[in-house]
């Protein structure tokens, strides 16, 4: 059997390799998964139409779980136990069954053993009572626990499945992991398993819930027919991005596809996808209709979509880069937690691209202040943020109500808040006392020290300062107000 599985690693790492050089990532650093996974999305519910003829129920182990639950002893222990069921009259012997769709349903005893995988049990019923009370129709849905080859032929010579029997067959075979064996059907079939390709997509559907490439590659095979926009579709909602690769069709519309992994925040399908309509090839209201597809509420779905999308010069006006800076700058949604070095190189790239520094947020008001004030970093860690984002443009003047936001000096003009604060020569308790200074006295602000104190529960730094008279010397933060 040949499953093509060299071209498809072929294709998908040129795929990827054309990702990196058109579209990143040359210009984005290396980040974590975390951060590209931020607000991936599934739906685990979907099914093309024309694959939901044939979909999976787990008919065989619904049936176990409310077997094992409500059986009577008798009938569990036939099913069960180890006796001879030779000289036992068992005609009589049903089981109900409540199964979604068919709620009271009666059963025969040895639909129990096949979906129990009890397959030699059901050949010893046989061989003791000469037929079966089964058809086609109840064996179909719970025949693929337990099976191999030889027991698996014993079943399809003595019962006449349809072709829609037998695919769905096959399919619930690739979906409970024997894949091998739904091939192996597909093989001895041939064409009468599915003689008008009514099951086409469905059969090949199945090996993409499984996300089995080989058992799609040999499916597939057998079924020229199957819908593939359907299919490339599932394996989006699947998140078998290797079963996209293989099905990829260069001459495929793929810009729907890519709409919905953008509004999935599915970064792999993106990287596969985003290559193939690079800015230069749409229009401006299609590449606007992707910035659309990767935002919600005005602001990115995944931060790291949106850097693509904003660095491949799909986002021409910048629209979500404000919130995007917000996202990297403040956001705490990022598990494993972004370090400040990143967080800084990904503020870089926005700013570079379009984004205000000194956006205003009615909650955090500007990231500067809201740095200066944040309580979960060291005051070190906040002084080097500080120092940043002033560099990089951010306002230290930028006030709510007239007053500055935060504590630290932003403002390079500060005033001495209680008397007698003492003016040092070095930032320590025990530097040389050069001055006295008074309650109100107006003092420049040079430098913020590199050592935190803490008295009366107050925690801060030192802070050098230069008077009017030019003298210049160490402050305590406690002892100063910023104007």
């Amino acid at each position: 059997m040949v499953r093509h599985l060299v071209p498809t690693a072929i294709f998908l790492g040129l795929c990827l390799s054309v990702a990196s050089a058109q579209i990143g990532p040359s210009a984005l650093p290396n980040l974590p998964a975390g951060f590209k996974a931020l607000r991936k999305t599934l739906d685990l519910d979907y099914l093309p139409p024309t694959a939901r003829g044939l979909s999976f129920q787990n008919q065989a182990m619904l049936f176990q779980s409310h077997f094992l639950e409500t059986a009577p002893p008798l009938i569990s222990e036939l099913v069960l136990g180890d006796q001879d069921l030779g000289g036992k009259s068992l005609d009589g012997v049903d089981i109900s069954i409540s199964l979604p769709g068919e709620e009271g349903a009666v059963r025969p005893l040895e639909y129990a053993f096949i979906a129990f995988g009890s397959h030699a049990r059901f050949e010893a019923f046989i061989k003791a009572y000469g037929a079966t009370r089964l058809s086609p129709a109840q064996v179909a849905p719970i025949l693929y626990l337990g099976l191999d080859e030889p027991s698996l032929a014993a079943y399809l010579d003595r019962f006449a499945f349809s072709p829609s029997e037998l695919c769905l067959i096959v399919s619930n075979l690739v979906r409970s992991g024997s894949s091998d064996l739904g091939l192996w059907l597909v093989e001895r079939e041939g064409p009468s398993l599915d003689p008008e390709g009514r099951y086409a997509t469905a059969l090949v559907a199945s090996a993409i819930e499984a996300r089995d490439l080989p058992a799609l590659a040999g499916l597939l095979g057998y079924a020229p027919g199957a819908d593939r926009d359907a299919l490339r579709r599932l394996c989006l909602l699947r998140d078998f991005p290797e079963g996209m690769a293989y099905l990829s069709d260069p001459e495929a519309d793929n810009f729907p596809l890519l709409k919905e992994a953008l509004s999935l925040s599915n970064s792999q399908f993106v990287e596969l996808l985003l290559p193939l309509y690079p800015r230069s090839r749409l229009s401006v209201s299609q590449a606007a209709s992707l910035v659309d597809a990767a935002s919600y509420q005005g602001r990115p779905r995944n931060d790291y979509l949106y850097l693509l999308l904003l660095v491949g010069g799909y986002d021409e006006t910048a629209r979500l880069a404000d919130r995007a800076l917000e996202d990297v700058l403040i956001s705490r949604d990022y598990k494993p937690p972004l370090s400040l070095g990143l967080r800084r190189t990904l503020a870089d790239l926005l700013i570079g691209h379009g984004a205000n520094i000194n956006h205003y947020d009615p909650f955090f008001g500007p990231y500067l202040h809201w740095f200066a004030s944040l309580g979960t970093a060291s005051l070190a860690e906040k002084r080097e943020m500080i120092k940043w984002l002033i560099s990089r443009g951010a306002d230290r003047w930028a006030r709510r109500d007239g007053l500055l936001y935060s504590e630290i000096p932003l403002s390079t003009r500060a005033m001495i808040n209680e008397k007698g604060v003492r003016l040092r020569q070095t930032p320590s308790l025990k530097g040389e006392v050069l001055s006295s200074l008074n309650l109100g006295t107006l003092v420049e602000v040079l430098e913020i020290g590199e050592i935190e104190l803490s008295i009366d529960d107050y925690t801060g730094l030192w802070y050098r300062v230069g008077t009017s008279g030019k003298l210049q010397g160490w402050v305590y933060g406690k002892y100063l107000t910023y104007i």
